[in-house]
């Protein structure tokens, strides 16, 4: 059983953060667009077995009302046409954002692309066909991760799967299916202020299964987390990178 253990976003210096782990999940990603040349510069700067996943803008997969739009700079230009914005819905405005993504993923060469929903993206004809639809059309040399954050979605897992596409998300606390490729991101029992415990590792290792386990800390003290769950990995001797 391999595991790969980071955290989402660089948690401490760039520098410092690749002595200690070999993957890192980019947030920016999600709040806004980010420069070519800074994803560049974050890609020349990581060891060459250094493995970048993002998450996708939120045009994508939110509604334009959202709160976390509070944090895009020029989000006045997408208002117009709120409405062909977010739930991946069929729409050409979404394929155009999406060839940003590709270029994001293209750069940092990765593996795996996430996108997550927030609750309001609950599971009914529309939004099921438009998910399937676009992930049949962006096929390409990425694995999509996708985290829903209604519980509708349950019922059609397996379908979700079938299609090549990872159930992301928190396993303390949502079901996720066991898969040949797990992506967990730890939010916290309590959300971000939360300090994982020795319980919560032996929970969490109880999850790990299949080929490949990709374990992402995403709280408050998710550097120092990460270390812990790795050194409580080690003791049990799993090969970890």
């Amino acid at each position: 059983m391999h595991v790969k253990i980071g955290t989402c976003g660089f948690s401490v210096g760039r520098k410092k953060y690749f002595k200690f782990f070999k993957i890192v999940e980019i947030q920016k990603t999600f709040y806004d667009f980010v420069k070519e040349e800074t994803l560049n510069k974050w890609r020349e700067e990581a060891p060459s077995d250094f493995e970048f996943s993002f998450k996708v803008i939120q045009l994508l997969t939110h509604p334009l009302n959202s709160p976390t739009y509070r944090r895009m700079k020029d989000v006045k230009k997408f208002k117009e046409n709120s409405l062909k914005y977010g739930f991946l819905k069929n729409t050409k405005e979404i394929f155009e954002i999406w060839k940003i993504m590709e270029k994001v993923s293209n750069i940092l060469r990765a593996r795996f692309v996430v996108f997550q929903f927030p609750k309001s993206f609950k599971r009914d004809s529309t939004n099921e066909k438009n998910l399937i639809r676009f992930f049949n059309k962006v096929k390409g040399s990425f694995t999509p991760v996708v985290e829903f954050r209604d519980d509708s979605w349950k019922e059609i897992y397996e379908e979700i799967i079938r299609e090549g596409i990872i159930i992301g998300g928190d396993p303390l606390r949502q079901y996720i299916p066991r898969q040949r490729i797990n992506y967990f991101r730890l939010h916290g029992l309590t959300m971000y202020r939360y300090k994982y415990t020795e319980e919560d590792f032996e929970e969490i290792y109880r999850h790990l299964t299949g080929d490949e386990n990709i374990v992402l800390f995403n709280n408050i003290y998710m550097f120092e987390d990460a270390i812990l769950f790795k050194q409580f990995l080690n003791q049990r001797g799993i090969h970890i990178t």
